[in-house]
């Protein structure tokens, strides 16, 4: 998780740093006439979740899986809102924020390492859309050179979120027993609570960077998971294929974001 929000925010920095005009905080204007009253906004960023799977376990002779295991997605998020001021330094921020989450990957088994010859493949699609209400408390630390807005946010929402896992190993000896697979895709539909804490940096001209750290309470409603499955040695295909609407299954997950906005 640290790796990834690490590459977050050095996407922010090198986004701010690509307007010439971002960092020229020299005129207070925009504190004067709208950091003390209410004003529209905008944001967009990169949105990090570490999502849990409930995947069928299996383990073959080059690729495990297991169910529970964390998964990092990263994705797009955009909200739209208000925020109204309220008096010295206070202001409270209602908005609707949208995210698209998509994460793909391959890996490859060799024979040997010594060996450039692929005979297993594994590959992972993460799917993830939501969209929710959020309602921030804020306070305003208005600097000569930015303005500070530390602030808490809580959000309520609904998604939906679609993995694919493909293994694939190639039969070594030539025999067909020896070959291996596990196609499995799991849909699942939530809801969910999020608390959140959060800063933004505020320059004159009303362009805003923002980071915010997530604790989400989701609840998984319903599952679908349909696949099958073979390991080495047998040629007996195992059926995945179960179906769960009432399933009412309660997980906490981990996010964070950062991104840029512009108040207007």
């Amino acid at each position: 998780m640290l790796r990834v929000f690490l590459l977050l925010l050095i996407f922010s920095t090198s986004v701010v740093r690509a307007d010439d005009n971002f960092l020229d905080f020299g005129d207070k204007e925009f504190a004067k006439l709208k950091t003390e009253e209410s004003k529209w906004f905008v944001k967009s960023g990169l949105e990090y979740i570490a999502y849990r799977s409930m995947m069928p376990d299996y383990k073959g002779e080059h690729e495990t899986f297991k169910e529970g295991q964390i998964h990092d997605v990263v994705g797009y998020g955009l909200g739209i809102g208000r925020e109204f001021y309220f008096t010295n330094g206070f202001s409270s921020s209602f908005s609707i924020g949208l995210t698209y989450a998509k994460t793909l990957s391959r890996e490859a088994g060799q024979a040997h390492p010594d060996i450039d010859l692929e005979v297993a493949t594994t590959r992972k699609g993460h799917y993830i859309t939501s969209i929710e209400a959020q309602g921030s408390l804020n306070y305003l630390f208005d600097f000569t050179v930015v303005d500070v807005q530390p602030f808490i946010e809580g959000s309520v929402g609904v998604g939906q979120a679609e993995l694919e896992f493909q293994y694939q190993r190639e039969p070594v000896d030539g025999t067909a027993d020896d070959a291996e697979d596990y196609d499995v895709t799991s849909e699942e539909n939530f809801t969910y609570t999020k608390v959140s804490l959060g800063l933004n940096l505020i320059s004159y001209k009303g362009l805003t960077s923002y980071f915010k750290v997530t604790s989400a309470l989701m609840i998984i409603l319903d599952r679908e998971i349909k696949g099958d499955s073979n390991v080495s040695g047998t040629n007996t295909v195992i059926d995945l294929d179960s179906k769960d609407n009432n399933l009412n299954e309660t997980v906490t997950m981990t996010m964070a974001s950062v991104g840029l906005g512009y108040m207007f």
